[in-house]
């Protein structure tokens, strides 16, 4: 074999080992990002389930006007009424959220905006 046929050799073999590093830290330099791309991906698409309780209580009064059929001014929830004879109606309203505090960081606040609908029982 020739002096040049040796040289020859020897720097293929040199840049065939450089090339196979290179491709192999490029290939790991892929994987790596695309593997970062898929978590980042992943965390922010995931959906958070977060249990809470709720309980809320109405409680009203009616104050009636003055008129034949009632001696009293105010009569409690649970009756029934003659919408003729009602003057006003004071409503007492509670409501109760529960959630782990740890989870969940935020304020809210609620307000009840209510219509009066005066109906017969049969409809």
């Amino acid at each position: 074999m020739s002096e040049a046929e040796r040289k020859r050799r020897q720097d293929y073999k040199r840049n065939r080992k450089k090339w196979t590093l290179i491709q192999i830290i490029a290939l790991v330099t892929v994987v790596v990002i695309a593997l970062a791309s898929f978590l980042v991906y992943d965390g922010m698409n995931r959906t958070y389930y977060i249990e809470y309780t709720e309980s809320g209580r109405v409680d009203y009064r009616v104050q009636l006007k003055e008129n034949g059929f009632f001696d009293e001014e105010w009569i409690g929830s649970g009756d029934s009424y003659i919408s003729g004879l009602i003057k006003s109606i004071a409503a007492d309203f509670e409501y109760e959220l529960k959630m782990d505090a740890e989870q969940v960081g935020f304020d809210y606040s609620y307000g009840v905006n209510a219509q009066l609908i005066v109906s017969s029982k049969d409809t």
